[in-house]
């Protein structure tokens, strides 16, 4: 018999895309960290699904695949040194001044002016926990 009754609410998720250089970051660790900060180079806030909802990190080509997830936390709008003293090498960079680096290379390739001074940037920082890799293929 058909399920006529729709009131249970559909499972929501996010797709989030991702360079290979963030994911790789945490690759070859042992164990997947407790929580990473998937940060946006431009914050503009992130209300696409609620606490808890999952959180697929899908890298671009050559991959074009859903290589891990984790389960979304929080959003917040803050300056990105205050990303790097929170979350240090969980967002993806072994550096203040690696991470600094990325965030000019992607505005300037999406055409948003960079600034004089890189820590004055704000970012978004999409917390995700815990962080699992499932994809072994993407060691590639």
């Amino acid at each position: 018999m058909p399920r006529t009754d729709w009131s249970t609410p559909a499972a929501s998720g996010f797709i989030a895309n991702t360079d290979f250089g963030w994911f790789s970051h945490f690759l070859y660790r042992a164990e997947p960290p407790d929580e990473v900060d998937f940060w946006q180079p431009s914050p503009h806030g992130f209300k696409a699904i609620p606490p808890g909802a999952p959180f697929f990190f899908r890298l671009g080509k050559p991959q074009f695949a859903i290589a891990g997830f984790g389960f979304f936390a929080r959003y917040e709008r803050v300056p990105v040194w205050l990303a790097w003293e929170s979350f240090g090498d969980l967002n993806g960079t072994d550096t203040f001044a690696e991470m600094t680096a990325r965030i000019e290379a992607i505005r300037r390739r999406t055409g948003s002016a960079p600034l004089a001074r890189p820590q004055d940037y704000e970012v978004g920082c999409t917390v995700s926990h815990p962080a699992v890799r499932c994809c072994e293929y993407a060691h590639t």
